[in-house]
Order: structure tokens, then sequence, then C-alpha cells
């Protein structure tokens, strides 16, 4: 569990004051009595409250806000990892202002905006490659940027290892005895520069090579991120007779949807017929019991956005770079109703607007 960041709001609740009386403590204001003094910088200590830079600095031209730039914002994997950045933004008195980005030319649109203009104190980047020579731009300024779900040199960034994972999620459909093993991913070319499906494309190829298995490329198909397109692709590998695969691997959980609804439109029982596994360990994955990749979504956000606040205090960010861990989910879509294996336990937490997300909890064996 993460240290909940204490806000300028919480102590003024503490200390029974309001917050402009906080900041007038903190901005050495001598429009506070002598009791009301000493009652907020007690409680200040009491909390150990570490005021953001940019919160006593508002007569210097901060903006109290962070930009967000998000990959494709309606993707639920990103959806998961934003509730978290905003999560712990919200706790340290920063507003949050999200930049929608499913183009190159958008990216470039907001990044002149955010910079040209300092309309924020930072910048978190989900699920995006920033262009060299913006970085570049951003760094000259001094404005913090925080990197999630990418990882570049000498950057504060969370980011999970994909090409491992990959291999985790073919390795796991090899362990039941499979040989015949389908992917199914994202165009392998992303507008935006982010490779995840591709990184987990490799792992696919590194987990069936080091089982003695040559590549299939009649097995692989690729296209747009979506649940219908899935189904489309899924639909071709099934046609190929006794050639088709006996399982497939889906590069996300919203992948492995479409694959299972176009699996019962060919009357093809999961897993019997047909084992599959996802990635992400979204919510969806739960409730129709599919096999997945569980990577830290939400762990992810809150880790991000815990480096910028910690970066807005004037603070180096510890860990600078921090690699999350990936595990196996394993169920029914691979298992079939006898489990055989050792499981996690996942609830539910509850995000802003009522999402919802999957957390890890105990172990257990069904």
């Amino acid at each position: 569990m993460r240290k909940r960041t204490i806000s300028i709001a919480t102590v003024a609740a503490e200390a029974g004051v309001g917050v402009g009386t906080v900041s007038r403590v903190l901005n050495g204001s001598d429009q506070v009595s002598e009791a009301t003094l000493k009652r907020v910088l007690g409680t200040i200590e009491r909390l150990d409250y570490r005021p953001l830079r940019s919160a006593s600095s508002l007569s210097k031209g901060r903006t109290d806000a962070v930009g967000i730039l998000v990959s494709v914002i309606t993707r639920p994997s990103v959806m998961a990892r934003l509730v978290g950045v905003i999560d712990v933004l919200s706790d340290a008195g920063l507003d949050a202002v999200v930049f929608n980005v499913e183009n190159r030319a958008q990216l470039e649109r907001h990044l002149s905006s955010i910079i040209d203009q300092r309309r924020v104190d930072g910048i978190i980047a989900i699920s995006l490659r920033i262009p060299k020579e913006r970085i570049t731009r951003i760094r000259k300024l001094a404005i913090p940027l925080v990197l999630v779900d990418n990882s570049l040199p000498n950057l504060p960034c969370v980011y999970i290892d994909d090409v491992a994972g990959g291999k985790m999620a073919t390795e796991h459909l090899l362990s039941l005895g499979h040989r015949r093993i389908g992917f199914i991913g994202d165009n392998a070319r992303s507008d935006l520069g982010m490779s995840a499906s591709e990184n987990r494309y490799a792992g696919y190829l590194m987990a069936l090579e080091a089982a003695g298995i040559g590549p299939d490329f009649d097995l692989v198909a690729r296209g747009p991120h979506s649940s219908e397109a899935a189904a489309v692709l899924a639909s071709a590998l099934f046609e190929l007779g006794k050639r088709r695969p006996t399982a497939i691997f889906a590069s996300s959980d919203t992948l492995a949807v479409g694959v299972i609804k176009e699996a019962q439109q060919h009357r093809l029982k999961i897993p019997d017929d047909l084992a599959v596994i996802g990635y992400d360990n979204l919510e969806v994955s739960s409730i129709l019991d599919i096999s997945t990749v569980n990577q830290p979504l939400l762990e992810s956000g809150t880790k991000g956005a815990s480096m910028m606040v910690s970066l807005l205090n004037g603070e180096i960010a510890k860990p600078h770079r921090e690699e999350l861990v990936l595990d196996v989910v394993p169920r029914g879509s691979s298992l079939g109703i006898q489990r055989n294996s050792p499981t996690k336990l996942y609830g539910v937490v509850e995000g802003p607007q009522g999402l919802q997300i999957l957390q890890g909890g105990e172990e257990l064996v069904s």
C-alpha cells in the first residue's frame, strides 16, 4: 500500500482552519493570530506535511496543475493508469489537465500548447513515446517529465517488460501441452511510436523457440485494437482446418474477448478446443473467466504520479526508474473447470466516476 500524500486541505481540516489560513502561514503572512499560527505549525509538524513548491509559489506564476498526455483514453488499460495518476495528484492538491492523443499530429499540437504556453507545472506521459526534440525542449525549460508505461534513459519512469510478459503468456499455454499456438495483436506499426503489442509478440516467439517450436506465421494475425477486429482475425485462423491453432495468445484482454466470441461462433469449446490467454487483467477478464497476464495498471499510475509530486517538491524522485512485476493469472479460458494451479484473488477498487479496477489480493487454489 502506498503512503497517502498529505494535502494542504488535510492540514486545514486537522487544524480547524481554512485552506487560505494554512496558505498564509506557509507564506509567512502577519495576518494570522499567534494561537492559530502555533496550531497550524503544530499540525504541519505532526502530519509531516511538506508543501509543494507550486503551492507556495502562486505569485511566481505556478499553475498547481500537471498535464497528463494519454494515448487513446478510451482504452481500458490507459484509463486504469489514469485513475491512479489523478488519485495521487488530487491528494497532493494538484489539478490534472488531461490531453487525449490519438495520432502524431495531435501529440505535437498538445505538446506545443503545454510547453510554449507553460500551462502546467509538470508533464506525465501515459503509454506514449515523446519525440526526442520535444524532450530536449522540456529539459531546457526545466519542466518535470515522468513516463508511465514507457522507458527512456535518464528520465523518471514506471514501466513493465512486455517481452517478458509475452513469454510468460506463451509459456503458460506450452505448459498445458499446446504446440500450435496462435498470436493475435495490434498492427505492428503505431503512429504514436509505442510497441507494447510488438514486444509481447517478440516474447511469444522467444518462448516458442525455447520450446523447440519453429514459428508458423500462418498462426499470426494483427490488426486494429478492438474486440471486433480480433474476432475477424481469429475467424481467419479458425478456417485453417486441421492446421488451426489449439491455443491463442491475444496481446490484450480486449482482443481476447473478441477471440473467444468468435470461437463460440465457430462452435469451438473453450478451453477444450481452444485455450485463450489475454494480457492486462482488466475487470472483463475476471467476469468472463479469461486467463491473462496481470500488469499492475493502477499501481503504475500511482507510482508515476508520486514521482511527479516529489519532483515538484524539489526532491529527487526515488526510485528514479521502476519496473513493475508481472504474473500470470490462470483462469477457465485455458484451464477449464479443473484448475490445479494457484490463482490470485483480485478485488475491485473504485475509481473516479465509478470506474472499477482489479487489484491483486491473496492467493488461492481452486
